[in-house]
């Protein structure tokens, strides 16, 4: 699909607004998350997610501190990243890409020992992320809303 018509849109409601600048934001947004998640960053989190995701990713962290286990993701490689859908609700914009990534996952108990997963073993992940951002705010990051894959 050509979303060219939807981004001349998102740039009516924000003339500073770029496809490119937006995917780099995202690719970024990406690997920060991947890694605040797996270091229990909620912080970072936070400012990066929607209350909804944000309660969800909190919760996991949370039940996998409980269960003193250690996340250790690896991200090896980002892949293409390609729009999925755009829409506009208002001055609303969510933007729904899919991210094709290569990442190594290890669980490991708090005294090191490996539960799941191995440094060795690369995995293919698709994730579909959604990104919204109301273009008329000051605030300029775009917010993660939603995950599938």
């Amino acid at each position: 699909a050509d979303w060219h018509d939807q981004i001349t849109d998102i740039k009516k409601s924000d003339p500073s607004f770029s496809w490119k600048e937006f995917l780099d934001g995202a690719s970024n947004a990406y690997e920060m998350i991947l890694e605040a998640f797996a270091k229990g960053d909620t912080n970072t989190l936070k400012a990066l997610l929607s209350k909804e995701i944000y309660t969800e990713f909190a919760n996991a962290i949370q039940q996998r501190e409980q269960e003193g286990k250690v996340l250790q993701t690896t991200l090896i490689r980002m892949g293409e990243i390609t729009c999925e859908d755009i829409s506009q609700k208002g001055t609303q914009v969510s933007i729904r890409l899919r991210f094709m990534t290569e990442q190594t996952h290890v669980i490991r108990s708090n005294k090191g020992t490996i539960l799941e997963g191995s440094p060795q073993q690369v995995e293919e992940i698709v994730d579909i992320w959604t990104f919204s951002r109301n273009v008329r705010a000051n605030n300029p990051n775009w917010i993660l809303v939603e995950t599938e894959n």
